[in-house]
């Protein structure tokens, strides 16, 4: 019995050098919904400000349903972080969610920014 071997691929040496420095640069990863799980801890750890950060980050980055999440979670933690103009962005754009628990969560924390702001109208509204 004959084994075949399968021909050889030719890999220039400028793609491995490229490969291997996009794989060892840290931060520079576009951000998804796979580091959702980074923005519930940074939440939790009371961190709003960087949380804010990086889910804007994924937000802007990402659609669906996934994207109204980190949107959602962005609106919450820039409101926790003092800039509710960032906080009432991220939350508008969850309030459109297909998936309406999401949706309604979002809803009541924009009614709860707008309170705090002192907006009981708009906040009565939601």
């Amino acid at each position: 019995m004959r084994i075949h071997r399968l021909p050889r691929r030719f890999v220039s040496p400028a793609f491995l050098v490229l490969t291997a420095a996009l794989l060892a640069c840290p931060g520079c990863e576009t951000p998804g919904p796979q580091r959702l799980p980074e923005v519930y801890d940074q939440h939790d750890a009371g961190a709003y400000s960087s949380c804010c950060d990086l889910a804007s980050k994924i937000a802007d980055a990402t659609t669906g349903v996934a994207g109204d999440e980190a949107a959602y979670m962005a609106g919450a933690c820039c409101g926790k972080a003092g800039r509710p103009a960032d906080a009432e962005r991220h939350l508008l754009r969850a309030t459109r969610s297909s998936d309406s628990r999401l949706a309604g969560q979002a809803m009541a924390e924009l009614g709860l920014l707008y309170l705090r702001a002192g907006q009981e109208a708009r906040a009565a509204s939601m």
